[in-house]
């Protein structure tokens, strides 16, 4: 098996870990234009060198300290996080599958849950 880096971020009480090639910036918090009939789960949007960002809040809270700008195929779009834990070496074949058809993987460390961030499931979110 392959060994990986990820970036490991606290969103909530939910630790993810997402590819660290992924990640093209990460910005301190700040005001977004709110959209007036999105999904709870979109935080807003932000401007970022003239592309405009969906923003998502995975655990559709009222405070967060970061915004992770991650590159997905051709699109880019934004989460939320409250802490950023830093970069981690794993092998792939730690994962263990928690929901198949969401395409949800986890696995534990100390005693605490690290679900890997599934950006298709937030793509597939965004068509709806």
């Amino acid at each position: 098996m392959m060994d990986e880096i990820y970036l490991y971020f606290r969103c909530g009480q939910v630790y993810y870990a997402v590819d660290y090639y992924r990640v093209l910036k990460i910005l301190p918090a700040q005001d977004l234009y709110q959209l007036p009939i999105a999904e709870p789960y979109i935080k807003g949007v932000l401007k970022i060198e003239e592309k405009i960002l969906a923003v998502f809040d995975l655990q559709q809270q009222d405070h967060e300290n970061y915004y992770m700008i991650l590159q997905f195929d051709d699109e880019c779009l934004g989460i939320c996080a409250d802490e950023i834990m830093g970069r981690k070496v794993i092998k792939d074949d730690i994962w263990i599958v928690q929901d198949q058809q969401e395409e949800i993987y986890s696995y534990q460390e100390d005693n605490q849950n690290i679900y890997l961030l599934n950006l298709n499931l937030i793509k597939r979110r965004l068509q709806k």
